[in-house]
């Protein structure tokens, strides 16, 4: 699996309206990135998140097709802690684009965006979303209330330190590929006489 994780665009809407956006509205619990007002406010959010410094939303692609979305949301009052979250299009679903995404932001958030701690909230009822955050390693903290729901929220983390132990399941070019395909791939340099290497 070669997942890319590419900073969310305009570029992306009509392929999220595709993949149901409607779902995407209702499924992603990070607050900074309310999509209710639609794709392109949610789009335009990200942006500003990402401009500030506050967060960062990628599309979730492989082979040029979008497969749904992952992001870090800084918490406001702690700006070393940051939100995750994800929601993969129902036709991706159960191949582990969910688990590879997030293991790609996790490693982002801890090494480039020098977090503390990351913390992920699901609905109790969401399985899927809750071994995704058990194989990274997010240890159960707290029921929460929903804000949407009279289903409470189930509350994961993973702080610096139990990254830093964790970590080795990442080693040598997979650790790598991992952090490096959160960043736009650099163009190829031109060799000489005008083709590119």
């Amino acid at each position: 699996m070669s997942l890319l994780l590419v900073p969310v665009s305009g570029r992306h809407a009509r392929d999220l309206q595709s993949l149901d956006a409607e779902e995407l509205i209702t499924h992603v619990p990070l607050p900074a990135l309310d999509p209710r007002d639609g794709i392109l406010a949610f789009i335009e959010r990200a942006q500003r998140l990402r401009a500030r410094g506050a967060g960062d939303t990628f599309a979730v692609c492989e082979d040029d097709r979008l497969l749904g979305i992952a992001a870090l949301a800084r918490a406001e009052r702690a700006p070393d802690r940051a939100e995750l979250g994800y929601w993969i299009g129902r036709a991706y679903r159960g191949r582990g684009y969910a688990t590879a995404a997030a293991r790609q932001l996790l490693a982002h958030g801890f090494e480039r965006m020098r977090l503390g701690l990351v913390f992920a909230r699901c609905l109790d009822s969401n399985r899927a979303s809750l071994r995704v955050m058990e194989k990274l390693g997010l240890r159960f903290v707290a029921l929460e209330p929903s804000d949407d729901s009279k289903e409470p929220m189930c509350r994961y983390e993973l702080d610096r330190e139990q990254w830093n132990d964790r970590r080795p399941f990442l080693t040598g070019p997979e650790r790598r590929r991992s952090i490096a395909a959160v960043h736009r791939p650099r163009p190829k340099r031109p060799r000489r006489g005008g083709q590119p290497s």
